[in-house]
């Protein structure tokens, strides 16, 4: 099917106007179709090519259609928000990819990443976390992550290997003679509205890989090529897998050295779970088991994909919750608290402030509730002890204690030589 390049009228160009034509927004637009003629090297060719000339134009968001929800449809979502609230997790998490055994911390953690709303490119931080994958071959890491993308419209998927930088971000593409000029061809990254799956990310090119940095850390992509001079807007978060570059993972190893993934990279990724196949009878009885009741269609998951999927939309679109004043003098005291235990194992650094918050916030958009309580803030320490701040011995604790810092011997070893 040949192309058909749209031509704005002159009063839809005005600043206003503007911030409708962005690539990525979908647009509801009526206008007139027009024949115009092609030309190759300066002579006018037989066929004719169309232009779409827009008259008027209005965002178009088809996900967010709760006003169509029937009274049935909210009632069932308040009331498994209530179960969660009352139960905990486990009421959505053995609906959250049933035919997968186990990872119940990783299913939560891509649960709340459906809650959160997508990222504000005005904003100087993000609202939806990037969550990484890693970990052996064949052991339900692509499974887990295309049902996530599957609950959520607007989302999209490329694939490590199959796509270059310019698929996932941006790309400038030379016009026909008779269009002139050049224009800006959005990539995945752009097109996506609340999650952008990079499966196998570790079979992208060391070239492609650091042009994913600026999308992920800044929430848009530059262009500045043949006289374009454009930033694009990122609004997407990105949930990523990959592979061990030998094959298998070796725990002995740092984890970053197997995964052929630049720091850069890797930094931007509020959670990072590794994912080890090993023989345990139990477990593996376990998942042989779910994975014949999967081929005999037994798995019966309380609910179903299409209830999930408006229940997510609900949640993204509840009232962001406020964290008072309580709440944050005991995440200064959690912090404070896990920064003296640095280790070269133990990962804490600014970043883990935020990679909380967000946590935090989903948690309490799951309950539906307008304020962050203590369990969202000890929901999200489980979650975090599975990834690479390994904060086990601080999902519980007592927040009264006041946070007294301690030099450590480094430190003081620093201060005498000073003196």
């Amino acid at each position: 099917m040949q192309r058909i390049r749209a031509l704005i009228q002159k009063d839809l160009t005005e600043p206003a106007n503007l911030s409708i034509f962005i690539p990525g927004n979908e647009i509801r637009a009526v206008g007139i179709l027009r024949e115009v003629s092609i030309f190759n090297k300066g002579k006018q060719s037989v066929s004719l090519g169309f232009v779409f000339e827009i008259l008027s134009a209005e965002l178009f968001e088809p996900e967010v259609n709760i006003s169509n929800f029937t009274e049935e449809d909210i009632e069932k979502i308040k009331q498994l928000s209530k179960d969660i609230d009352e139960k905990g997790m486990g009421e959505i998490n053995t609906s959250f990819a049933p035919d997968i055994y186990g990872y119940e911390q990783i299913k939560n953690a891509l649960i709340f990443q459906l809650c959160n709303e997508k990222n504000d490119p005005n904003s100087p931080t993000r609202n939806k976390p990037n969550i990484l994958l890693m970990g052996d071959p064949g052991i339900a890491k692509s499974v887990l992550a295309k049902f996530s993308i599957s609950l959520t419209p607007g989302s999209r998927e490329a694939v490590g290997g199959g796509s270059s930088a310019v698929g996932i971000t941006a790309s400038v593409i030379k016009e026909e003679e008779n269009l002139g000029g050049y224009r800006v061809e959005p990539g995945a990254l752009i097109l996506a509205k609340e999650i952008l799956l990079i499966d196998e990310l570790n079979n992208l090119s060391d070239e492609d890989k650091p042009k994913l940095q600026e999308g992920m850390g800044q929430q848009s992509v530059t262009i500045n090529k043949a006289n374009l001079h454009v930033k694009l807007r990122v609004t997407a978060g990105i949930l990523a897998t990959a592979n061990p570059k030998n094959g298998s993972f070796n725990p002995t190893e740092d984890p970053a050295s197997q995964f052929n993934i630049p720091s850069p990279i890797i930094n931007r990724f509020d959670e990072i779970f590794i994912m080890i196949d090993y023989p345990e009878e139990n477990r593996d009885r376990e998942i042989a088991n779910k994975m014949i009741k999967r081929e005999k269609g037994e798995i019966k998951p309380k609910y179903d994909i299409k209830f999930l999927k408006k229940f997510f939309i609900y949640a993204r679109n509840f009232s962001r919750p406020e964290i008072d004043d309580n709440i944050s003098k005991k995440l200064q005291i959690l912090y404070v608290k896990i920064r003296k235990e640095k280790t070269e194992k133990l990962i804490i650094n600014p970043r883990f402030v935020e990679a909380l918050t967000r946590l935090i916030k989903a948690s309490a958009k799951i309950r539906l509730s307008n304020k962050v309580k203590d369990k969202d803030i000890e929901r999200a320490l489980d979650i975090l002890n599975k990834t690479h701040f390994q904060t086990s011995e601080y999902s519980r604790f007592n927040f009264d204690e006041k946070p007294v810092y301690e030099l450590s011997d480094k430190e003081k070893e620093i201060l005498q030589i000073q003196k």
